[in-house]
């Protein structure tokens, strides 16, 4: 068992962390938007760094149970 304080703090951490990667994504993706006239290729490149962010912020692993195995997963898999 968890300390709330502990949690608090990791789960901080976590939201603080994502929130600055989502902030910065404008700034990241502007340089490779500036010459995209097609939506797809816009759309493609701003999917794979919102997957990108979302992958970072699951990297702490959850558990699930399967035919009543517990198995470790990621919270978030992007397709």
């Amino acid at each position: 068992m968890h300390h709330a304080s502990e949690v608090e703090r990791v789960m901080t951490r976590m939201l603080s962390d994502f929130r600055a990667k989502l902030l910065a994504l404008p700034s990241k993706v502007a340089p490779a938007l500036i010459a995209r006239k097609e939506i797809a290729v816009i759309q493609d490149i701003f999917q794979k760094e919102i997957c990108e962010a979302l992958q970072e912020f699951s990297a702490v692993p959850g558990y699930r149970r399967r035919n009543g195995i517990r198995k470790r997963q990621l919270f978030y898999k992007c397709y």
